[in-house]
């Protein structure tokens, strides 16, 4: 067995400890992977050193503990007083109480970014700036005292290359911290999930005392730390933080900012810090953790169906990350690597519950999954209540819970006591039941609406399932060809309709003539199947009102039909796969992957209604409900790919056929349309006399 782990700090060394621990038995080559020249370049290699047992919210209490009792195991076996400085200490918080007697903060407030305690990223070692090898040798040893496999080099525990390689591995870890998102979509560049873990920068020093010495600290102190945390919410990010360490040593910190952009890698922050004078310090430092909104962190295996189209892990194996721990990746490192290590390895984890984050077709929600929660009859009944409907919204679940609930309990609940945890738990659990049914239910968002909307979805699209439809062939065929019509003839550089028309439809009913028709085999080399036959245009008309009252499409006021967010969560892999093409199967040259298919910056899902970059070139998009919170953690309003002014007058989908169709003064003088202007409507639709209109593919759902 082999397994691969992404990212070099706490989190993945811990990993790789308690994975060697467990693979005794039989040989198990573990690599880690880290672009940093040196060991810990990173959160927790600049991180304070507090570690605790019980501050956590209760979800994490049984994780925080178990961490906790390994780090006092640890500890005690290997000397870690002398070795890494491992002491028992005191803390005492300062909190700002105002005249109304309310605190600056609920009690958690530090679980998340920017609040008091997140600069503490609880550390069990200390690595000085420029001395590598002083890191604990728990962390770089493997079962018998020595290195078997830690880097692509047997026998060693640090490997610096810049050769490309190949690493075979049944398993995959992620645990690269605040740049997780970014080493799993260069991974899996289908996959439509996003991955929500972002980074707070937070700056420290380390400083060295004459008045606080190594002999007041083991003999006035005995010993012993101390950390004084404080707060005040106006004090623009910064909760200064306190701590005395092993050696006469005072780390202090607390200023962070979560709009600091996060550099390609960590190593890179030492040369964002701004120039000044500073005190004499041991060290000063910048790091980024990585965080989450809800302050829980992932721990989890990830499903194959995040991972894109045609991402099967292999037997026996798959993929895992751990991140977004937040302030507390050294005090829940060892809990967390336990508990990983025997996710992979396929034995109960050590802690009664952990954390997993149940991913949607663009983000991952956090769900508490408990060891011994079952699929039972409630969960069988939201099911067949998603069955039924095929989407639901919160609002609509609540009445839904709210009756099993009662039934269950024999006592009412009534829909307001439904908690979006309450939900969110019942999904996941129905989904670990459905999945090997090949079912999924993911949340989505409207692109027009904040609502979050909860689907049932296929996961697989092979011959087999394409048989499980109550549409026949000739109709099946018919939608790809409207699909075609939307995503490949109405979707050019100068026009992003994505959308066809009532009269399109009708004129789409006709199946094109044999030598206008783009055949493929299907995978199993087998002859294609008989041509399609047309439609009359009522009963394209009738397929396409079935497929707005079933949720696949949505028409608008105008007569426009679109892609709902159902198909949009449902068809993702294929409608990437299908229409965005490398340029060697184009047979185009110099631009690289043709991406018909583009995805908004700000929520990573699909777009095909929203603003574009004035560039055409540029694959820069936006949802309209995504603009303000995108735009407000930038200096301006410029598109972040190209830096052109964003102007919120170019569009994607319906409004780009209305502005493309819009009087202007050219047109009038002219008689034709103004630059950039394209008509859309009637039977070319495309641009300049339908020369890059295309063909209507028939293409394999």
């Amino acid at each position: 067995m082999s397994t691969v782990i992404i990212g070099g700090g706490i989190i993945g060394h811990s990993t790789a400890y308690y994975l060697s621990l467990a693979s005794r038995t039989h040989r198990h080559q573990i690599h880690i992977i880290d672009p940093a020249t040196d060991l810990f370049d990173c959160a927790s290699g600049y991180a304070a050193g507090f570690i605790v047992r019980d501050w956590y919210s209760p979800e994490l209490a049984a994780l925080g503990n178990l961490s906790f009792e390994l780090h006092e195991q640890l500890s005690r076996e290997h000397s870690g007083y002398e070795k890494w400085g491992y002491m028992r200490g005191t803390a005492v918080g300062l909190q700002v109480q105002y005249e109304d007697g309310k605190r600056s903060g609920s009690g958690h407030d530090w679980l998340r970014q920017g609040a008091s305690r997140a600069e503490v990223a609880a550390r069990a070692d200390e690595k000085r700036a420029g001395e590598p090898d002083e890191a604990p040798e728990w962390l770089t040893r493997q079962e018998g005292g020595r290195t078997e496999r830690i880097s692509d080099v047997g026998g060693t525990a640090q490997v610096v290359t810049n050769t490309r390689s190949t690493i075979p591995c049944t398993n995959l870890i992620f645990t690269a911290g605040a740049w997780t998102p970014h080493a799993f979509n260069a991974l899996f560049p289908t996959s439509p999930t996003r991955i929500p873990v972002t980074s707070l920068s937070g700056y420290s020093i380390l400083v060295r005392s004459p008045r606080h010495t190594i002999a007041h600290e083991r003999g006035t102190y005995a010993g012993t730390a101390h950390a004084v945390f404080t707060t005040h919410p106006r004090s623009c990010g910064f909760s200064p933080e306190i701590f005395s360490r092993a050696g006469g040593e005072i780390y202090l910190a607390g200023l962070n900012s979560a709009e600091m952009p996060l550099p390609a890698l960590a190593s890179e922050a030492r040369g964002m810090m701004e120039a000044g004078d500073v005190a004499r310090v041991l060290r000063e430092a910048l790091c980024f953790r990585p965080w989450t909104e809800s302050g829980r962190p992932i721990v989890t295996r990830v499903g194959d169906w995040v991972l894109g189209s045609g991402v099967v892990s292999p037997p026996g194996g798959g993929v895992f990350m751990a991140a977004g721990h937040g302030p507390w990746g050294i005090s829940l490192s060892l809990g967390t690597g336990k508990v990983m290590a025997e996710m992979v390895m396929g034995v109960k984890t050590s802690a009664d519950h952990f954390y997993m984050r149940h991913a949607s077709s663009s983000h991952l929600e956090i769900v508490e999954m408990a060891a011994n929660e079952s699929y039972n009859d409630g969960h069988r009944a939201l099911l067949q209540a998603f069955m039924a409907r095929s989407t639901m919204t919160y609002e609509q679940a609540k009445p839904v819970l709210a009756a099993i609930f009662t039934a269950r309990d024999n006592q009412e609940t009534l829909p307001e006591d439904i908690t979006q945890a309450d939900l969110s738990n019942y999904i996941a659990t129905i989904n670990t039941a459905i999945s090997p049914f090949d079912l999924e239910i993911r949340s989505t968002r409207h692109q027009t609406d904040p609502t979050r909307i909860y689907v049932l979805v296929n996961t697989t699209s092979d011959p087999l399932t394409q048989l499980a439809t109550t549409y026949n062939a000739n109709e099946i065929a018919f939608v790809k060809r409207v699909l075609d019509a939307m995503f490949d003839t109405h979707n050019t550089p100068r026009l992003e309709a994505m959308a066809v028309s009532s009269m399109q439809v009708a004129q789409l009913a006709k199946a094109p003539s044999t030598s206008e028709r783009r055949e493929s085999a299907p995978a199993n080399g087998t002859p294609a199947a008989r041509a399609p036959q047309s439609l009359g245009i009522r009963e394209a008309d009738d397929v396409m009102k079935r497929l707005v009252e079933e949720g696949w499409f949505e028409e608008s006021r105008r007569g426009y039909f679109t892609l709902s967010p159902r198909a949009l969560t449902e068809l993702r892999g294929w409608l990437v796969a299908t229409y965005n093409e490398d340029e060697e199967d184009s047979g185009t040259e110099g631009s690289g992957r043709i991406a018909k298919i583009k995805t908004c910056l700000g929520c990573k899902d699909i777009i095909t209604v929203g603003q574009r970059c004035s560039q055409r070139q540029c694959p820069g998009r936006l949802h309209d409900i995504c603009t303000q919170n995108f735009f407000r953690r930038q200096q301006a309003e410029t598109c972040p790919v190209c830096k052109s002014k964003w102007t919120g007058e170019h569009f994607v989908g319906e409004r780009a056929i209305v502005a493309a169709n819009r009087p202007s003064t050219a047109r009038r003088r002219s008689g034709r349309p103004a630059e950039g202007a394209e008509s859309f409507g009637g039977q070319d639709g495309g641009e300049d006399d339908g020369d890059d209109a295309g063909e209507m593919a028939d293409v394999a759902g």
